[in-house]
């Protein structure tokens, strides 16, 4: 499979138009923090025997948000955090 960089801005750019079109402006995970997590290099180990940490929504926003600031630059475990806040947005609306 081959996933372009533009295919992913077409996509990211649709969920975007999507909550503009729910008119949403904000959202409030604040009822939802805390998350099981599958560490990345272990998450395709369908054999395995993996076990889950402990994520939290806010933490991770947390170091999003000094990204979205230039505080941070962006790292390959953002990818991870961001992916986070997806699954908790697919879960609330």
């Amino acid at each position: 499979m081959v996933i372009t960089i533009d295919e992913l801005q077409t996509l990211f750019e649709k969920i975007i138009e999507k909550l503009e079109r729910e008119s949403l402006d904000s959202i409030n995970i604040e009822e939802v923090d805390y998350y099981w997590n599958i560490p990345t290099s272990e998450w395709t180990e369908l054999d395995a025997n993996v076990q889950p940490a402990v994520g939290s929504l806010m933490d991770d926003w947390q170091y999003l948000q000094k990204v979205i600031s230039n505080e941070n630059i962006l790292t390959t475990v953002d990818f991870e955090r961001v992916s986070s806040i997806l699954k908790a947005l697919s879960e609330l609306l």
